[in-house]
């Protein structure tokens, strides 16, 4: 979900113009973002080589991914996909009569796909996947294969058994088992660990660690505010009486899953109120408003966060304000709460006043990606392209995995007219984070302006 006064904001003064929708596809592969540490090997680079943005790989070798690290690569044909930590992925181009193969060797990937090629398959150890769709999750954890299809048809076949899943349908395979559909709790837990979870860093709590020559947490505040996750991680010294703070660098590092297990075993009320973030995100709105209900305002800075995304997201941008206000009462100057205050006044049509607000939270903390993109949106509401344009490509250089800034700088291109790289933008963006409705209902209107109405469709439901 997202904030819906985005869409009615934006709307205003975009205009979609058609143009080319996607380049003729090689074999080539290209790192559009990451988060962490992931390497590349082949028989040409058989030492490896330490992946960055930009990279251009050709269709074979491995790619393995570091711990609390992410991966976004990009096809030649506009296929996504994502890695998440500790994954292996082996490439493998067509040859003769035989398909394009995805070897994931282990880990979890995101396949995000809506014009690329749409015949190819996905193996890991226990399984052969022929892929007949445009967006599935497959994962191998602990010798046990799962591929979930949120769109398209997939055939599993292990031990001489073929098994199909369409729409919704999840199926496993165990080794030296034939494969078999299983029913998912929660179908979004295979996918969270590629969703953002905004968390709270207090400036107070930093300024206080300066203060008092605590280095050590200062290193970690300046590394986690710069969306260096992993580092920051890696700097949190052992022992520290913080698990607050290891749950939100954990969240943000893309394990949401550990960061459930550390504040499950708490009951603290920054704990509660980080439970019901992750809860609201992962679009189980239930358990996030009994857990905002256990929460009482000046408890815990995240208390003011989820209870302000519960407000917006129903659609009171206004309650969602006043919180806010509250929020800036306890802990004035924070730049996270004054960049979603900007945010509000965007939504209600505060633009001046927006972009007063989200310069406030820049000039304390200009490396945020969030604080900057907020930035990048005020200027974009004033139709100042060039210094919206400057804030997303900041945001990006500090995080190229921010789907915030992905979002912004797609809504750029589109009212610069220029579709093809707006809506390839998007497509990243979602796949950035999926579970977002107002990411992909733009996207759907992307593909709408280029008549490709089935993909339109498709993000639209």
């Amino acid at each position: 979900m997202r904030l819906s006064f985005l869409s009615l904001l934006l709307l205003s003064f975009i205009t979609f113009i058609a143009s080319p929708a996607f380049a003729q596809a090689d074999a080539k592969v290209t790192v559009y973002a990451i988060s962490g540490d992931a390497t590349y090997t082949s028989t040409a680079v058989p030492n490896g080589r330490k992946l960055t943005k930009g990279d251009e790989l050709p269709l074979t070798g491995m790619i393995a991914v570091g711990q609390k690290s992410r991966l976004g690569l990009r096809f030649a044909d506009g296929r996504l996909i994502r890695l998440r930590e500790k994954s292996q992925l082996e490439l493998s181009p067509a040859s003769g009569q035989s398909e394009e193969e995805l070897n994931l060797v282990d880990g979890a990937m995101h396949l995000f796909n809506r014009l690329g090629k749409t015949r190819y398959t996905v193996k890991t150890p226990e399984v052969s996947a022929a892929i007949r769709g445009t967006e599935i999750v497959a994962s191998r954890i602990n010798g046990e294969s799962t591929v979930t299809v949120y769109d398209g048809e997939v055939l599993l076949e292990a031990q001489s058994e073929t098994l199909r899943l369409t729409h919704g349908e999840s199926g496993a395979v165990k080794q030296g088992e034939a494969p078999r559909k299983v029913q998912l709790l929660k179908p979004t837990e295979q996918v969270e660990w590629a969703l953002y979870f905004p968390v709270v860093l207090l400036q107070k709590d930093y300024t206080e660690y300066r203060s008092h020559g605590n280095t050590a947490l200062v290193n970690v505040y300046e590394l986690a505010f710069s969306a260096n996750f992993k580092e920051a991680l890696q700097a949190l010294p052992q022992g520290s009486n913080t698990p607050e703070l290891r749950s939100a660098l954990l969240t943000l590092a893309g394990a949401p899953g550990e960061a459930r297990a550390i504040l499950n075993g708490m009951n603290s009320d920054e704990a509660k109120a980080q439970l019901g973030v992750l809860a609201l995100l992962t679009n189980d709105r239930k358990q996030a408003e009994l857990l905002s209900q256990q929460v009482g305002l000046g408890k815990s800075p995240t208390a003011y966060l989820l209870k302000a995304l519960l407000r917006s997201t129903s659609g009171d941008i206004a309650g969602a304000s006043e919180i806010i206000s509250a929020a800036l009462a306890m802990y004035p100057d924070e730049p996270t709460f004054l960049a979603r205050r900007a945010e509000l006044e965007l939504g209600l049509g505060k633009n001046e006043e927006a972009l007063e607000t989200a310069k406030q939270a820049y000039a304390i903390r200009p490396s945020d990606p969030f604080v900057t993109s907020i930035l990048g949106f005020a200027y974009l509401a004033r139709q100042d392209s060039t210094a919206a344009e400057q804030s997303f490509q900041a945001a990006l250089a500090s995080s190229a995995d921010f789907p915030e800034a992905n979002f912004g700088r797609a809504l750029s291109l589109l009212g610069q007219g220029k579709l093809a790289e707006g809506r390839q933008a998007l497509e990243r963006t979602v796949h950035l984070d999926s579970a977002r409705s107002l990411y992909r209902s733009y996207l759907g209107k992307a593909f709408f302006e280029e008549e490709l109405e089935d993909n339109a469709e498709k993000e639209y439901g």
